[in-house]
């Protein structure tokens, strides 16, 4: 049981992982008038950088809070259901230690997922995106 669960986990932290890229990888390819616009008036790629981290920072850890609540919810709605006949109930308790896990994931995909629109934005010449349609 332990493994299946570990399992479920793996598979969706994975998906949780290429969504949060592809939004990034969407985000840039979206913005990339404006970010041409801010390359040519003096940002540095690092600069645009620093504000695409910022925006991730954000989502990350409000999908982490929400995450958390809903959790929490669901463990609350299942513990109050009677199991009858098995011997065995769900903790009711949330530990400080799961929450600041959850909150440490949820950056480091944050960050790992900005990988691949960090080395678009470094390519990106300011020219060629101004006039990018």
């Amino acid at each position: 049981m332990e493994i299946t669960s570990w399992s479920v986990a793996v598979i969706s932290l994975l998906g949780a992982a290429v969504m949060i890229a592809n939004t990034f990888v969407m985000t840039v390819a979206e913005r990339t008038r404006e970010l041409g616009i801010l390359m040519s008036i003096g940002w540095s790629p690092w600069l645009v950088l620093r504000m695409l981290f910022a925006e991730s920072l954000v989502l990350s850890l409000i999908g982490a809070a929400l995450g958390n609540l809903l959790a929490y919810a669901m463990v609350l709605t299942l513990a109050g259901i009677q199991m009858q006949g098995t011997g065995w109930s769900l903790p009711h308790n949330l530990s400080a230690n799961a929450v600041a896990i959850s909150f440490a994931v949820a950056l480091g995909f944050a960050l790992v997922a900005l990988l691949w629109p960090a080395a678009v934005v470094f390519r990106l010449q300011p020219a060629r995106a101004v006039r990018h349609e």
